[in-house]
C-alpha cells in the first residue's frame, strides 16, 4: 500500500460532474431489491490525478427510477512524482485505503445529493452509505 503524502500535497478539489434521474412512466413490476453500486476511474493530466466517483442506485427489477451522481476529485501530483504516478493503478490504490479524506468528502455528499433528489416524488428519501459499496449489498 502506497502512502499517499509521498505523491501529493494537501490541495485538492471536487466537484459535481453529473447527476442523472429516470423517473419510469409505467413501472409494471414490484421491486424486490435496491442496488448501490459504486465505481471509480482515473487519469493523470497537466501534473493532477483526476478520479471520477460514481454511484448508481437502482431497482431490481426496473421500478419507479434509477439516479446516478458522479464527482469528480483533482489531486495535485508533486512534480517530481508525475512519471512514477503514471505507472500506478490509482483506482486499485484508493479502493485499499478507502479512509482517505478525498473519499471522506465526497461519497457522503453523492449519498446527499442521491436523498435530496429521491425524497423530490413524495416518498421518504432513499439514504446510502456514506463509504464506498463494493457490492450489491444495500437493499
Amino acid at each position: 500500500m502506497l502512502n499517499l503524502q509521498d505523491f501529493f500535497n494537501d490541495q485538492y478539489k471536487f466537484a459535481l460532474k453529473k447527476v442523472i434521474f429516470n423517473m419510469h412512466d409505467n413501472p409494471i413490476q414490484e421491486a424486490k431489491e435496491l442496488n448501490v453500486e459504486d465505481s471509480l476511474t482515473h487519469g493523470i493530466k497537466d501534473d493532477m490525478l483526476l478520479i471520477e466517483f460514481k454511484r448508481k442506485v437502482h431497482f431490481d427489477p426496473e421500478s419507479v427510477f434509477d439516479i446516478e451522481v458522479a464527482f469528480l476529485i483533482q489531486i495535485n501530483i508533486f512534480k517530481e512524482k508525475v512519471k512514477e504516478a503514471e505507472n500506478i493503478d490509482w483506482t486499485s490504490e484508493l479502493l485499499e485505503q478507502k479512509e482517505n479524506a478525498y473519499f471522506l468528502n465526497v461519497i457522503p455528499r453523492a449519498a446527499g445529493v442521491i436523498s435530496d433528489i429521491t425524497s423530490s416524488y413524495g416518498q421518504p428519501p432513499i439514504i446510502t452509505p456514506p463509504v464506498f459499496v463494493d457490492s450489491k449489498d444495500v437493499r
